[in-house]
């Protein structure tokens, strides 16, 4: 660590007019993310997969479905949303109630906009239909696209007021850590540039593999947590050398010291977020892969990014000093790491009890792939699919599709004769 300490004071100023340029050009990355993000991420190459692309490619089975609701409309109200689809000419077939009746049942009825062939750009579909029937009363959208759809909207906004909830907590926690209000933005500037960067990084993958929405959550919590966990412990280290020591030298010393804990704790985390990449699951890989990476840009974040601000702000980190930290503070933290070290038996028994505790509710957990049951109320997709469910019996029945290939074919006496079997 002696080598990069001294290159990071050397060139301090370098290092941060390089993460300066890097933070820019993956922010503007970052920007795409949102609208690459699809579905809840837990599709699998499985046979599943290859039953449906067969089905869609040999016999013409609509590879994705969009249902349009009518709840309490004339049919002629029905007749002229069909024909706004048909203008539209997006959707490969539409079936209308009009001409089926098995869609229509007393006050509500339902058409199918049947796509085939690529349906990666299903989002901006969603968004055509959506605005065809924007502002008709009774007439909603719902399906698999429009679900995913407003999963992707929903856990953004999710995001944002967590977010609007957890950094102000965390400036309060920082302050009360640090006492002055630059040392309590260092840490969050720090996490910012982790966050965005990571997502920027994201994006360059989205190219070669599908990402599902939940990377907008899992990036912010631990990119944010961790890198005011490391910043915390390297600023806390500098304060410390800096009442006996130069700048320069407090600056290598906790890169030389708070640098080594920070690694060795990244390290922990970068393995058990590794292990998910053995499960064969989209979201998985994507919680895995997205996590790896918000964990390694925290730990160069935070023995380059932070040390190299400390070089810049010099003593200005103690600037606008708002509470007063004790002197006596680390003094009674090591009190109480005495105190454990002489009872480690004791407190071991203390401490199983008390997670065998918290463990007890876990009984009663209910594992679900999240579905339309995922989204708020508030959102017309759910309304409509669970009128549809409750109207139709959507979740009573379903198809189950196999596919048998025969060399000679099935269209002759052999074929027929052994498909009955």
């Amino acid at each position: 660590m002696q080598w990069l300490s001294n290159i990071v004071t050397r060139y301090y100023k370098f290092v941060l007019s390089l993460w300066l340029v890097l933070f820019i050009a993956l922010a503007v990355l970052a920007i795409r993310l949102p609208g690459l993000l699809e579905g809840d991420g837990f599709s699998t190459d499985g046979e599943h997969q290859l039953v449906m692309e067969e089905l869609t490619n040999t016999f013409d089975l609509p590879a994705e479905t969009l249902f349009i609701v009518f709840d309490q409309v004339s049919n002629e109200k029905i007749e002229q949303t069909i024909s706004k689809m048909e203008d539209l000419q997006i959707a490969e077939s539409i079936q209308s109630p009009i001409n089926d009746p098995t869609l229509f049942k007393d006050h509500v009825a339902y058409a199918m906009l049947h796509f085939s062939g690529d349906t990666e750009d299903m989002a901006e579909v969603v968004d055509k239909v959506r605005n065809a029937i924007d502002g008709e009363k009774g007439v909603t959208l719902t399906g698999g696209a429009a679900i995913n759809k407003d999963i992707n909207v929903a856990s953004q906004k999710d995001l944002a007021s967590a977010e609007a909830i957890g950094i102000p907590i965390a400036i309060i926690v920082l302050l009360l850590a640090f006492g002055s209000v630059f040392a309590a933005f260092v840490p969050l500037a720090v996490g910012i540039v982790t966050v965005v960067s990571t997502f920027g990084i994201m994006t360059l993958f989205s190219e070669t593999m599908n990402l599902s929405i939940f990377v907008l959550n899992i990036i912010p919590m631990l990119g944010l947590a961790l890198s005011i966990d490391f910043a915390l412990l390297l600023i806390n280290r500098y304060k410390e050398e800096r009442i006996k020591n130069s700048i320069v030298d407090a600056v290598q010393t906790s890169i030389q010291t708070a640098g080594r804990s920070i690694i060795f704790s990244a390290v922990c985390v970068f393995i058990g977020l590794g292990a998910m990449l053995v499960m064969k699951v989209e979201i998985f890989q994507n919680l895995a892969l997205g996590g790896m990476l918000v964990v390694s840009m925290a730990v160069l974040a935070s023995i380059t990014l932070l040390p190299s601000l400390l070089m810049l702000m010099k003593d200005r980190i103690n600037k606008w000093t708002i509470i007063r930290v004790k002197p006596g503070a680390s003094t009674r933290w090591r009190n109480f790491a005495a105190f454990v070290m002489k009872r480690p038996v004791s407190l071991v028994v203390v401490a199983l009890l008390i997670l065998g505790i918290g463990i007890i509710p876990v009984k009663d957990m209910k594992l679900t792939i999240p579905q339309v049951d995922s989204l708020p109320l508030s959102y017309d997709s759910r309304q409509a699919y669970e009128l549809m469910d409750k109207e139709f019996g959507l979740g009573e029945k379903s198809t189950v599709y196999m596919i048998a290939e025969r060399n000679d074919g099935w269209e002759n006496t052999d074929g027929l004769e052994e498909m009955k079997k």
